[in-house]
């Protein structure tokens, strides 16, 4: 009965420590297996995270390419406006420059023909001043003869009258004509000159149709009188001047 008691004794023993081995490996392989599974899941986020930041490191990459490509696109654009900008300034100093040119061709060729018309006036006025001088002289030594001159004087006033009026009026014309053609608008300017010679042409002519009727009314003076007819004849030469003046 001993030896019986003994095994079963024994047998719990061993069947003690045995489940307290088998529980001892059992809780070994358990934190065995948690360990593997906290090393995994470590692993995975370490995993995750690398290629997080490959992937921002990848979208940074392609920012900084495109920012790349933007700016120099951004260049070239600045490049291609500060060349159209270049060009344009380029171009418009040469139209300035031409405009310049015609401008000054213009000047000149105004100045000068207001020159050749006021040349043409003033030989006009001198000539016709030497005709009134003519007339003055004959007039009185047909005075002197007792022909009655008084229209004729009369007509003779006018006619000076009227060449003073035109001498007057053409005086400044140089300045006239400089300030027109120094200004910036010589369109408006210059027609104010072109009524200055236009004025002074009118005077001219009324002092050529007075003169015309000095002659005239001297030649009536003659005839009333009853003279000779190289009296008469005599002022041919000053009708022959004024009519040349026309």
């Amino acid at each position: 009965m001993k030896s019986l008691g003994h095994i079963l004794l024994t047998h719990a023993l061993f069947l003690l420590l045995f489940g307290g081995a088998a529980l001892a490996l059992a809780e070994e392989e358990t934190d065995s297996s948690v360990a593997d599974t906290t090393t995994t899941n470590q692993e995975r986020q370490a995993e995750i995270e690398a290629r997080r930041e490959a992937h921002q490191d990848a979208v940074e990459e392609r920012k900084e390419e495109l920012d790349a490509k933007r700016e120099a696109h951004q260049e070239e654009v600045d490049e291609r406006q500060a060349l159209m900008e270049e060009k344009k300034q380029t171009m418009e100093q040469q139209r300035t420059e031409r405009k310049i040119a015609l401008q000054a061709r213009a000047q000149e060729r105004i100045t000068n023909l207001a020159a050749n018309i006021s040349n043409r006036m003033d030989a006009v006025i001198a000539r016709l001043n030497n005709i009134v001088a003519r007339i003055e002289t004959r007039m009185e030594k047909m005075a002197t003869t007792g022909v009655d001159v008084s229209e004729a004087r009369a007509a003779l006033e006018s006619a000076k009258l009227s060449i003073t009026h035109a001498t007057e009026s053409i005086a400044d014309i140089d300045t006239e004509v400089a300030n027109a053609v120094g200004s910036e608008d010589v369109r408006t300017n210059w027609a104010e000159v072109k009524e200055i010679f236009a004025t002074t042409r009118d005077h001219l002519r009324t002092a050529r149709t007075e003169l015309n009727a000095t002659v005239a009314a001297l030649k009536a003076a003659v005839t009333n009188k009853k003279d000779d007819t190289s009296e008469s004849d005599d002022n041919s030469d000053e009708t022959n001047d004024v009519k040349a003046e026309e």
